[in-house]
C-alpha cells in the first residue's frame, strides 16, 4: 500500500513540475514590422519580424528574427492570415511565444513558437 502512495506523489509532483515549468517560458514578443510570410516546405508558417524581444533564447542565432506558427496549431490558419494582413498593410504584429520548434529535428533550424498574433492600427 506505501509503494502505491509513494508512486501516486511522484506522479502528482511530476505533473505539477511539468504545468509550472510550461506557463513560464511564455514570453511577449513585442510590437515588430512584418518582413515577410512564408509556408515553409515542413507545413509550417514562418514570419520575419523586424526585430524580436522575447526572452525564450531557445533559436537559432540567425534565425532569432523569425517566429513559427505550427501546422499543427488550432488557430493555424486564423494566426496565418493576421500574419498575412500585417504584411499587406505595413502594419506592426504584436504577440506571444512559447518555447521553439526544431523543424528538421537535427537543432540547425530552430525557431520560436508562436501562441498569439495580433494587428492593430
Amino acid at each position: 500500500m506505501e509503494h502505491r502512495h509513494m508512486l501516486a506523489r511522484i506522479g502528482t509532483t511530476l505533473l505539477l513540475a511539468c504545468a509550472f515549468s510550461s506557463s513560464d517560458a511564455n514570453s511577449d514578443n513585442g510590437s515588430n514590422a512584418v518582413l515577410s510570410v512564408t509556408i515553409h516546405d515542413s507545413g509550417n508558417a514562418l514570419i520575419t519580424l523586424g526585430s524580436s524581444a522575447n526572452t525564450e533564447g531557445c533559436a537559432t542565432p540567425a534565425l532569432k528574427n523569425y517566429i513559427l506558427i505550427p501546422k499543427t496549431n488550432a488557430n493555424f490558419n486564423a494566426m496565418y492570415a493576421t500574419a498575412l494582413l500585417a504584411l499587406s498593410t505595413d502594419r506592426p504584429i504584436q504577440g506571444w511565444v512559447n518555447g521553439c520548434t526544431d523543424v528538421w529535428g537535427n537543432g540547425s533550424f530552430v525557431i520560436v513558437t508562436a501562441t498569439t498574433i495580433s494587428v492593430s492600427k
